[in-house]
């Protein structure tokens, strides 16, 4: 399970992940791995059957990186380098202390100093605007982030994701539902706010899950969120739902990943998850705790 730390100064912004690294897929190797890094479209992520919630599979993401810096660099327990001129890969020997054995460190020099302090404010922000970025991410458990200015800790934010009973509700004359509660725990500061959420999900012809999720009491009763929710695609996108509960599914998204395409794909992923939402209905009440709360869900219709 891996678990990220970022940490920003007005010098560098530094990426630690607590798991084997950059050559952790062996199937291709340490060279394949630095090639995913460095050039486009080399991704080494593979669809395995029956897996079908990867992301990342297109290798531009990190390119996302030169945003801030023009060398960002790589250490990891077999090999350190640097990209040079956005795809070059270059070994390097500088060892820096922040780095432990098993992590993979990612440091990116800010561009200019005289930019550091803009951009320190502007990935504090974006940071302090997630909301649930774990809630329907498989694999990582944990983010931590924290800005640093010196030896001066200024802010830091964590985000934790626990799971707990997972198991298969059969339904009658339906589709079964796999159902598995989360714990969602975000630090910001002196603030913290936990949510549990019960996650029901099913998966397409093709392997990938869709899935809705509703907050719960501490007796697993569903609570309506206080405010209708955006839609997601594995993270948060910019398409209300008018409901006050999750919805997640792997959408066509536009260019900039905010919004939804409007194809016939799409048009058939949100008519299976409306009938996914109904079937929670009978899940609750299979798990034996439903009450009229259900109503609550969705945005009252304006009648004019």
């Amino acid at each position: 399970r891996a678990r990220y730390r970022v940490k920003k100064s007005l010098g560098d912004i530094v990426v630690q992940r607590r798991a084997a690294g950059i050559d952790e897929d062996q199937r291709k190797g340490r060279l394949g791995c630095v090639n995913a890094i460095s050039a486009i479209g080399q991704s080494a992520k593979i669809v395995e059957e029956g897996v079908g919630n990867q992301i990342g599979k297109f290798g531009i993401g990190f390119k996302s990186v030169f945003r801030y810096t023009d060398t960002p660099k790589i250490y990891d327990d077999n090999i350190q380098f640097e990209l040079r001129d956005r795809i070059v890969p270059c070994l390097i020997d500088d060892l820096p202390n922040l780095r432990k054995p098993g992590q993979t460190l990612f440091v990116l020099p800010f561009r200019r100093q005289s930019d550091a302090q803009a951009l320190s404010k502007e990935i504090e922000d974006s940071i302090l605007k997630l909301r649930s970025p774990l809630l329907f991410l498989n694999n990582l458990k944990c983010i931590s982030c924290q800005s640093i200015k010196g030896e001066v800790q200024r802010g830091r934010s964590v985000y934790r994701k626990e799971e707990f009973a997972d198991e298969v509700v059969v339904l009658p004359n339906r589709e079964n539902v796999q159902t598995r509660k989360v714990r969602i725990t975000a630090e910001c500061g002196d603030t913290t706010n936990t949510e549990d959420i019960q996650i029901m999900s099913r998966k397409n012809s093709d392997g990938r899950a869709y899935a809705v999720g509703f907050k719960v009491d501490a007796n697993g009763r569903p609570i309506p969120t206080q405010q209708s929710t955006k839609a997601f695609c594995y993270f948060q996108t910019d398409v209300d739902t008018w409901l006050h509960f999750y919805v997640h599914a792997s959408f066509g998204l536009v260019d900039n990943r905010q919004g939804l395409v409007d194809n016939l794909y799409n048009r058939g992923v949100v008519n299976k998850l409306a009938v996914l939402a109904a079937d929670a209905v009978l899940v609750f009440k299979k798990l034996g705790v439903l009450d009229d709360s259900i109503f609550q869900f969705r945005q009252p219709s304006i009648i004019v």
